[in-house]
């Protein structure tokens, strides 16, 4: 078995056990929506593959149905943790589902070319983005928005309080095979680019002009900001210990790291600040 799959679906599990604990101490609802978020990335995993045929996965150790359950549990830290780090942002709700998914966009922008090179899954045919096809990115976008958004919208629903992450679930990959079918049957290349462009376009602008006054007081919360962190700099390791590596990605996957950290350091940033002022001026009195 590869050594490098390995380690990843290690590492996957280890930020699944995080996740957990970090949800148990939010509460049980936060629980179950990771949990959901879990299923959710091993059932549109196994659906896709079968709906689309575009993609098959490598020597991974545990499978479900041929989608491996390391996928299952990315999809879930990642979901999770975009959409904590954006509450604890307190962005307008309006927003939150668009930072999210650019939020997840940013660490597959870097992990999909590498992964791809380092035979964790193989595309039917070259895509546009250094081997990987736009249709990949358009499902990350759709799987976080609309995953996101149906939680943020019946969270607070009294009807739905009971069953909201399963509903969410469900809503959401409905939303995601149907579209994933008119982009892969329906459009042509070029309107593939025109709409995924637009999208990026536009979800960068709305968050800008709707995101309200965000927080940035929140302690620093290392649970979630593992599951980025881990993500970008394990496969940015990967690509610098590789022949593969060229200096395009390098700079496209240091910049994905940079700019991933940032914003899941946001919410913390004048804690940190402070933190690190006041250490400086004690250890400027101690001198």
């Amino acid at each position: 078995m590869q050594v490098s799959i390995l380690v990843f679906e290690i590492l996957m599990a280890a930020l699944f056990i995080i996740c957990i604990s970090h949800a148990l101490r939010r509460g049980k609802q936060y629980v179950i929506e990771l949990a959901m978020a879990a299923v959710y990335g091993v059932l549109l995993e196994i659906l896709t593959m079968i709906q689309l045929r575009t993609y098959t996965y490598g020597d991974f150790l545990i499978k479900i149905f041929g989608a491996p359950l390391a996928i299952g549990l990315g999809w879930a830290v990642i979901i999770y943790t975009a959409m904590a780090t954006v509450e604890r942002l307190g962005a307008a709700q309006k927003a939150m589902p668009f930072m999210a998914a650019l939020l997840a966009l940013n660490i597959d922008f870097s992990m999909d070319p590498v992964a791809v090179r380092e035979g964790f899954w193989t595309w039917g045919k070259n895509g546009l983005w250094f081997g990987v096809p736009l249709g990949n990115f358009f499902a990350w976008f759709i799987v976080v928005f609309s995953f996101s958004y149906f939680v943020y919208r019946l969270r607070e629903v009294k009807k739905f309080q009971n069953f909201y992450p399963v509903l969410s679930m469900v809503l959401s990959l409905v939303v995601l095979l149907v579209l994933d079918d008119i982009w892969v049957f329906y459009l042509t290349q070029l309107v593939q680019i025109i709409i995924f462009t637009s999208i990026l376009f536009f979800s960068i602008s709305y968050v800008y002009l709707n995101k309200g006054r965000l927080r940035k007081d929140n302690d620093f919360d290392w649970k979630v900001f593992s599951v980025p962190f881990v993500f970008l700099v394990f496969f940015l390791i990967l690509l610098l210990a590789r022949e593969y590596r060229t200096a395009l990605l390098v700079l496209i996957s240091s910049l994905m790291l940079v700019t991933g950290l940032y914003v899941h350091l946001l919410p913390s940033f004048d804690a940190l600040r402070n933190h690190i002022r006041l250490d400086w001026i004690q250890r400027r009195a101690i001198r």
